[in-house]
């Protein structure tokens, strides 16, 4: 327990009470008494608030006791558990002792009755919280964090007690957080999940605000649907943002998702959708979330020269976020490593736990030249996380100088958590898949977002990465068969939309010897420096136009065939904009003109409907389940290409096939980031299944979709 020693600071006495009671822990006014008043004070009150106890001696020879009168008026305030030893015996001291609970007239009688309290331990702590709450007095809960013992005498006693569940949880949203959301928390992880269930769908509004809620929800080892939805709303609704951080750790708990990802496709809020803004505010949590969202190749460097700078001009929760971007964005830089390892020896010199938290940051991005910092605080470093970010960082590295550490460690480790860890980092190295999957996913330089981060299909960044994966698409080249014997036998002028990186160009110019001119359209300037790259000299016939569907640079019915193969439309979920496309379709085909198309079949059953489920970010969906998620995205797309095209085949299921699972993992590492590379190694795939659909229309059915009349 915890006692706090008001009287005299130039006797001796409490010490003589310090060695008499060993195994309790004691505040003692003496350590301060040489500060100034204001910091002096500001010590001693939060010390009254931490204290269960507090024994008050006023001796004779005290001449004033000012002093001992405030820190007994704070603690009768605070409804506190108070020995008062009164010597001196006069009126104004004598009125003083009509307020504690506890009164005497000699030390001796006081230390005895100190020691009848402290016999009582956490028991008499925990009665005197629960004397408090059954007079809705909840402010004892708001004073200090509550020992896990003294939580568990509190839950025992109001187990069977529905109407304390009601009037605790309904308290947080009344009450100042301090400690009190933190030791709800403790409160709930021990009470009846169906009460606080009950609660939760009766005021759900209340607790929205909560993170002791919403943290002790993700413990209570419940997956009741009832739960799992008000933390998905809590999330949704971000009130406020320590709740909806741990709303999120606890879904990730409760096997509904990861936390971090959550937390990216719920952060909604338009001020943390400016990168800016982030920076600005990087101490704050949405900050950090706010950056993953946005991060991707064009300010990755931006974004890391700041973490940089902040390593060397940021403290406190600023620059521990910094560091855990770092670490998220597992880049294996040398600007990185270098600074963080400079961060970390001088921080362990000054006693810091930003060095543990380095050490967690390199346990995440492997670096080679870490290997040793890691080996020597898997050994030495205090904390047990510590150790096992160094044990998980020594086992991606994967070389066999750590074996003889890791095991070492094995041998001397007592903490379960660390124990598991080292194991696996044991088998990380000696098997050599595995050692295959870690170099990879070190070496690969994966973004936290792919080139699709959202529906926009923004898939330029890295077109030879693409170009893998158009590859990778019927690799048989079935459906790209079936649309070419489609084609007119002789047709000459051919226009094809969202080139990429010339899959279906490269078909065409295979089969149809009679094109004379091909214009590829592509809106974005790296592909169409790409397939210059590749057709112009080889396929003079080519011509590369730089331009969005909406604005084809070419004359009015002079193209015999329009195709695109997963290119058009450009946003397939804006009819409107499918619309303005497909009349420029019209525009430039010639009467006998024809539009081919190959796509995606649009009732998203299939495979790679579950990637984007998986990995791209669409916040409107983000908490559907499957099957919601593709009756939601068919309910979405009215019509076939959202413009009601003619389909004349369908259902024909093709697969995405990579030559090994390593080539499979980096084309989706580098698509949808990270999460999704490492995935793919997790599940040892590299054959995706994929239903495609063909549409056909001449500019006659054109021309009715349209409803337009044109002369």
């Amino acid at each position: 327990m915890r006692v706090f020693l008001s009287g005299d600071t130039r006797t001796d006495w409490q010490s003589e009470i310090m060695d008499m009671f060993q195994g309790h822990s004691f505040f003692d006014p003496r350590t301060v008494s040489d500060m100034p008043y204001d910091k002096m004070a500001e010590i001693e009150r939060n010390w009254l608030d931490q204290s269960d106890i507090i024994f008050a001696y006023l001796n004779e020879s005290n001449p004033y006791g000012y002093g001992t009168c405030f820190e007994i008026g704070y603690a009768v305030a605070r409804k506190k558990m108070i020995i008062y030893i009164d010597e001196k015996q006069v009126s104004s001291s004598k009125w003083l002792g009509q307020h504690p609970m506890h009164t005497f007239d000699n030390l001796n009688d006081g230390i005895s009755q100190l020691k009848r309290l402290l016999d009582q331990g956490n028991e008499l702590v925990a009665n005197l919280i629960i004397d408090s709450l059954n007079h809705q007095d909840f402010t004892v809960l708001i004073q200090r964090e509550l020992e896990d013992d003294t939580v568990s005498r509190i839950a025992k006693k109001i187990y069977d007690d529905p109407n304390m569940y009601s009037r605790l949880m309904l308290a947080s949203k009344m009450l100042p957080k301090e400690w009190y959301d933190w030791n709800l928390g403790y409160l709930l992880q021990r009470l009846n999940p169906s009460i606080i269930i009950d609660n939760l769908v009766k005021y759900p509004e209340n607790f929205y605000h909560s993170e002791g809620v919403a943290w002790a929800l993700g413990l209570i080892g419940n997956d009741d649907e009832r739960i799992v939805k008000f933390l998905q709303d809590q999330c949704r609704l971000c009130e406020d943002y320590d709740a909806w951080w741990c709303a999120a750790h606890s879904l990730q708990q409760l096997n509904q998702g990861d936390a971090i990802e959550i937390l990216k496709r719920t952060l909604v809020h338009d001020e943390w959708q400016d990168i800016n803004n982030c920076f600005a505010n990087i101490g704050s949590r949405p900050a950090t979330i706010g950056m993953l969202r946005k991060i991707d190749k064009s300010n990755v460097e931006k974004v890391i020269d700041f973490c940089l700078d902040g390593l060397k001009t940021l403290k406190g929760r600023h620059l521990h976020n910094v560091i855990w971007l770092l670490e998220r964005f597992r880049l294996r830089d040398r600007r990185v490593i270098d600074a963080l390892m400079e961060l970390h020896e001088s921080k362990v010199k000054q006693g810091s736990s930003v060095a543990h938290r380095v050490v967690e940051a390199f346990g995440q991005i492997a670096h080679p030249n870490t290997r040793l910092l890691l080996e020597k605080d898997l050994s030495e470093a205090d904390y047990f996380r510590t150790r096992a970010w160094a044990a998980k960082g020594l086992g991606l590295i994967g070389d066999y100088k750590s074996i003889e550490p890791l095991e070492r460690a094995l041998m001397n480790e007592t903490d379960p958590h660390v124990l598991s860890t080292i194991t696996s980092a044991l088998y990380n190295i000696h098997d050599q898949e595995k050692r295959k999957d870690n170099e990879l996913l070190c070496k690969a330089n994966w973004l936290e977002n792919g080139m699709i981060i959202d529906e926009t299909n923004k898939w330029y960044w890295a077109p030879d990465v693409y170009d893998k994966f158009s590859h990778a698409e019927d690799p048989e080249s079935i459906s790209f068969n079936l649309a070419i014997s489609m084609c007119p036998s002789d047709v000459k002028t051919v226009l094809d939309l969202g080139s990429g990186t010339g899959r279906f160009l490269k078909e065409l110019l295979e089969k149809k010897e009679s094109i004379s001119r091909l214009y590829a359209l592509d809106n974005s300037k790296e592909m169409i420096e790409y397939l210059g790259s590749k057709f112009t000299q080889k396929y003079p016939e080519v011509t590369l136009l730089h331009s969005e569907i909406s604005k084809i640079p070419v004359e009015d019915n002079s193209v015999d065939l329009v195709v695109s193969s997963w290119g058009f439309p450009s946003r397939v979920w804006d009819s409107e904009q499918s619309r303005k496309e497909l009349s420029e379709v019209y525009r430039v085909l010639n009467n006998k003109g024809v539009f081919i198309t190959i796509g995606w079949d649009e009732d998203f059953s299939d495979e790679m409907t579950e990637i984007w489920y998986k990995f791209v970010m669409e916040e409107e969906y983000f908490f559907d389940t499957l099957s919601e998620y593709r009756r939601r995205k068919k309910t979405k797309i009215k019509s076939p290409r959202n413009c009601n095209l003619t389909i004349v085949k369908k259902n024909l299921k093709v697969p995405v096939k990579f030559s090994s699972k390593h080539e499979a993992a980096n084309v989706f590492g580098h698509l949808f980031g990270y999460s999704a590379g490492s995935w793919v190694l997790e599940n040892n795939k590299r054959e995706y299944q994929m239903l495609v659909s063909i549409t056909k229309d001449n500019k006659e059915s054109i021309k009715r979709i349209l409803n337009c009349e044109i002369a």
